[in-house]
């Protein structure tokens, strides 16, 4: 798992979150869904907003600790693994 690369300086400092395990904080990285079938108290390496949450309830806040200019960002949806529960709309 690789922080995208030149983003250091950036931080998640508000979120919802569904639970410790799925921090907004994962949302700066890049990499495919770890998924370990039985391993359910561990830490995972996507961001879930908590259930049933759409709109302004499922959100992150991420402040860029300098000035930069961003010419794209990047989202990447997840499934939730094998629970297949979660999903974007675009």
């Amino acid at each position: 798992m690789k922080l995208f690369q030149g983003y250091e300086w950036a931080r998640v400092i508000d979120s919802s979150v569904f639970d410790s395990r799925f921090p907004a904080s994962n949302a700066l990285y890049d990499s495919c869904d770890e998924i370990t079938p039985g391993q359910y108290l561990e830490m995972k390496n996507y961001w879930l907003s908590p259930n049933n949450t759409a709109g302004s309830g499922a959100f992150f806040v991420v402040e860029l600790n300098c000035e930069q200019v961003l010419n794209h960002v990047f989202l990447k949806n997840t499934q939730n693994g094998w629970h297949k529960d979660r999903y974007g709309i675009t």
